[in-house]
């Protein structure tokens, strides 16, 4: 029997904005890498495996600061 829960949360305004900008940053970095996959391909005919993608997100995440403050 599968089971599903759903959890509403109420952040306070602070953490929602908090929330946003976290949520921006990383649609930017997985945009950023989409992108760097394509134009791989388009470019090379090479393709890009997850390995690589997550050593450049690595990177990426070292070397942006709003990068560094989110979590995992």
């Amino acid at each position: 029997m599968l089971a599903a829960f759903r959890y509403r949360i109420y952040p306070k305004p602070g953490q929602e904005r908090l929330l946003k900008s976290h949520l921006s940053a990383l649609c930017r970095l997985y945009n950023e890498l989409r992108d760097l996959r394509i134009n791989t391909w388009r470019e090379k005919h090479a393709s890009l495996s997850e390995n690589d993608l997550r050593r450049i997100a690595l990177d990426k995440r070292r070397n942006d600061e709003r990068l560094k403050e989110i979590h995992s």
